[in-house]
């Protein structure tokens, strides 16, 4: 037993099925079909299983306040709601909460949203029912789903080559080397060019690779669309448990499957996904009741399209004195896409990578009236800007991290993106 983990204790592994349940799927697709026939919407999909991602939200938005700093975020985020409200912050927007001076956010990115819903829809993945928020116009009959190909590929173009990412990767090594970090993950942006049909391509995702934090939004000039799977925040007022999910150690995985390799028995994705777990245990410890942190389940295998990886659990009961604010500020930006230690990995990464990251790293939340949290942590994301399209992707690199190898696992952590855009070019039908 060393800092409360149990290097034997493990949850079961789970594998993402290629197609969620019909109904539910049917239900997702035109929930967000009708959300995204308002100027400004957002679709966040339910999860076939609880509790990451349980309930979705589909709604038109109605008002969206730029956040430049934390402190405009509390008071909204404190205030009494009759509906759920959305909160989109960028990866910068965390480095006042680490005393780090500011920096603007990439592309014409706000560094925050804070959006306020219109009509409002949940959808509950556990029982396929779905709750209004009020008034609304939604009939599942109106809004199935049409899927849109297109007929020129998407090319990815790197913004950063490959021999400059792996001299990023050396740049880390000689920091671990140097004593001031254990960990730094390291990231890289393309750009996407030619023409897709967003709506399209998130379908197909929702059907080739459901996750536990698929969102999709679009308010003023922001349009993001996500297909990660890591959870940042999910807390329950009732239990005042918090608990987070740290996504650390990666393995290629072909079509079907089903076998998950040994991460735990891989020194390397080991020492990885140790290192953030215990990272998370002193965010959380920040917020906390003394002796109530605690990693229910260390690195267990989840199954992706493309990928496996190494996730845990760690929660901890918070203080009757810490708010949905202090909450944020404690987790937020998140250990596993940042590094060990966190301050000092973020000032050291912000000379290693090229610009700044903006919504990528950052999160997608909902807080709802009763003072439920579910953030995300917004890997596997496609965000819109004044340059268009584009996705970044990263790693984690430790002492023992190879460049060849990292440069391969981002080929296999965009792959899910890769294969959905392809299938809609090559004119497949959606799975359901």
């Amino acid at each position: 037993m060393r800092n409360g983990l149990n290097p034997h204790l493990s949850h079961p592994s789970k594998v993402t099925e290629t197609n969620c349940d019909a109904e539910l799927f049917k239900l997702n697709c035109a929930l967000t079909n009708w959300a995204s026939s308002f100027d400004q919407f957002v679709a966040l999909p339910s999860a076939p299983e609880a509790p990451r991602g349980r309930f979705g939200i589909f709604a038109s938005v109605t008002e969206a306040t730029r956040i430049e700093h934390p402190s405009e975020l509390e008071p909204l985020l404190t205030q009494s709601r009759s509906k759920p409200a959305v909160f989109l912050l960028g990866y910068e927007l965390g480095r006042a909460w680490l005393n780090l001076p500011e920096v603007v956010a990439p592309r014409g990115q706000p560094l925050g949203l804070y959006l306020t819903l219109g009509e409002c829809l949940e959808l509950d993945g556990q029982d396929a029912s779905v709750t209004s928020f009020g008034p609304t116009t939604f009939k599942a009959e109106n809004y199935q789903p049409e899927r849109q190909p297109h007929e020129e590929a998407v090319v990815w173009e790197k913004v950063r080559t490959d021999q400059d990412h792996s001299h990023g990767i050396h740049a880390v090594h000689e920091a671990i080397r140097r004593g001031d970090i254990y960990q730094a993950n390291l990231t890289r942006r393309f750009r996407l060019r030619g023409q897709f049909d967003a709506n399209s391509l998130f379908n197909e995702l929702l059907a080739s690779n459901p996750v536990g934090h698929m969102a999709w939004l679009k308010a003023g000039e922001t349009e993001v669309l996500s297909n990660t799977m890591e959870t940042l925040l999910e807390y329950d007022p009732e239990t005042r448990l918090a608990s987070s999910y740290p996504i650390k150690g990666t393995q290629p995985r072909i079509e079907e499957d089903r076998t998950p390799p040994p991460l735990d028995l891989i020194p390397k994705e080991r020492a990885e996904h140790v290192m953030i777990v215990d990272l998370i245990r002193n965010d959380l410890g920040r917020i906390c009741e003394p002796g109530t942190v605690r990693v229910p389940s260390l690195l267990g295998i989840e199954g992706y399209r493309g990928v496996w990886h190494g996730v845990s659990k760690v929660e901890g009961k918070v203080r009757e004195d810490v708010s949905s604010y202090d909450m944020l500020a404690a987790l937020f930006p998140g250990g596993s896409i940042t590094g060990a230690p966190k301050r000092k990995a973020v000032e050291i990464l912000a000379g290693l990578e090229p610009e700044p990251r903006g919504f990528y790293t950052g999160t997608i939340g909902v807080v709802w009236p009763d003072g439920r949290i579910s953030a995300s942590i917004l890997i596997r994301t496609l965000v819109h800007d004044n340059e268009g399209w584009s996705m970044n992707v990263g790693g984690g690199i430790v002492i023992d991290s190879v460049a060849e190898r990292e440069l391969d696992e981002m080929d296999e952590k965009s792959a899910a993106v890769k294969l959905a855009l392809r299938a809609l070019k090559s004119h497949k039908r959606l799975s359901n």
